[in-house]
C-alpha cells in the first residue's frame, strides 16, 4: 500500500500544475519519444521555434500542452469520460473512443479497451476507501 504522501485542495492542485506545465510537458513528452531540452520544450510551449525540432515533436508537446490545460481547468471528477477526453486531445482522435495514435503511446493502447469493464474498475478504485489518494492515481494509469 501506497500510504498518502501530499494532501493539496483542488486550488493547490492547479496552481502546481500551472506553476509547473513545462516541466510536466518535458516528462510526459518523454513517453512519447519526443527528443527536446527542458528550455526547448518551454520555448515550444510560448510558442517560439525551435531548429533541428520535428514539427511532429512539436505538435506532441503542443497536445501535452493543451492536454495539461484541460486536466487544469476540468472541474469534473475523474471518469471515464474526462479520460477519453484527455487521450483525445494527445493523440487528436475523437473523443468517443481509444483508439492506436502514431505515437508509441498510442500503440501501447489497444483499439479493443474494453470500456465498461474499465469504467467499472474506475468506479471501484475511487470508491475503496482502503487505498490512499497516491496509491488510487498511480492504479489510474
Amino acid at each position: 500500500m501506497f500510504e498518502g504522501k501530499y494532501s493539496f485542495s483542488q486550488d493547490q492542485n492547479r496552481r502546481f500544475a500551472k506553476m509547473n506545465l513545462t516541466r510536466l510537458v518535458f516528462t510526459n513528452s518523454k513517453f512519447v519519444g519526443v527528443n527536446t531540452t527542458l528550455p526547448q520544450t518551454q520555448m515550444i510551449i510560448d510558442g517560439v521555434g525551435v531548429n533541428g525540432i520535428s514539427i511532429d515533436d512539436i505538435n506532441m508537446i503542443v497536445q501535452l500542452k493543451r492536454a495539461w490545460q484541460y486536466i487544469i481547468n476540468e472541474d469534473y471528477p475523474i471518469s471515464m469520460r474526462v479520460m477519453k477526453n484527455i487521450n483525445s486531445i494527445v493523440v487528436n482522435l475523437n473523443p468517443e473512443e481509444f483508439k492506436n495514435g502514431s505515437t508509441s503511446i498510442g500503440k501501447l493502447m489497444s483499439s479493443s479497451i474494453d470500456e465498461y469493464a474499465e469504467e467499472n474498475y474506475l468506479q471501484e478504485l475511487l470508491k475503496d476507501k482502503n487505498k490512499s489518494v497516491t496509491e488510487k492515481s498511480i492504479c489510474t494509469i
